[in-house]
């Protein structure tokens, strides 16, 4: 038969790293009741987190270059569980130039 899917039980927060204009969009863009004070993460530090869902990070992640956003993602994997640090945000894809992929042996220079 059909398998539900399983909704996703993950809560999602971002730290504006007290950052004046990226605190004043989260404080726009995300319900003032969903600011958190002294959030205890599994590091042992107490932040202060805003707590949002998937595409509320997704959008901070995109505004993050053209409004030049300071932030970090962090999420609870489950009820009661502990606050990490979501290690994927702000990864970004290396572009490989000329240089790069010369010395990664991509490509071969000029043909003899």
């Amino acid at each position: 038969m059909f398998k539900e899917k399983k909704m996703s039980t993950k809560v999602w927060y971002l730290d504006p790293l007290g950052d004046g204009p990226t605190n004043e969009l989260m404080a726009m863009e995300i319900s003032p009741e969903s600011a958190q004070r002294d959030v205890l993460c599994r590091d042992g530090k107490k932040r202060d987190l805003w707590q949002c869902d998937y595409q509320t990070v997704g959008k901070f992640l995109r505004y993050q270059e053209t409004r030049r956003l300071v932030f970090m993602v962090y999420y609870r994997a489950y009820k009661n569980g502990p606050v990490v640090l979501w290690p994927f945000a702000g990864k970004k894809k290396s572009k490989m130039t000329v240089e790069s992929a010369l010395r990664k042996k991509v490509i071969k220079r000029g043909v003899d």
